[in-house]
């Protein structure tokens, strides 16, 4: 339930996401629930697309892997 950044060398940079997933009780944004697809837009964004089926989103996180947006749908 997170992307792990990591360098050249294979070390790790940084995860983005919450470690586990969705959990019960108040909604959490920044987290991500079965990341099935992602790509890197021309200002360094990361999309991911998300196979839950409820909600159905895609999220937007910044090149240092904050929580931008979600476009649900």
């Amino acid at each position: 339930h997170q992307i792990h950044v990591v360098d050249t060398q294979g070390r790790q940079l940084r995860t983005i996401g919450r470690p586990g997933g969705a959990k019960l009780g108040a909604y959490q944004q920044d987290a991500m629930q079965k990341p099935a697809g992602m790509t890197i837009d021309s200002r360094g964004k990361l999309w991911v697309a998300e196979s839950d089926l409820s909600p159905k989103r895609v999220s937007v996180w910044s090149r240092d892997g904050k929580f931008e947006r979600a476009y649900y749908g």
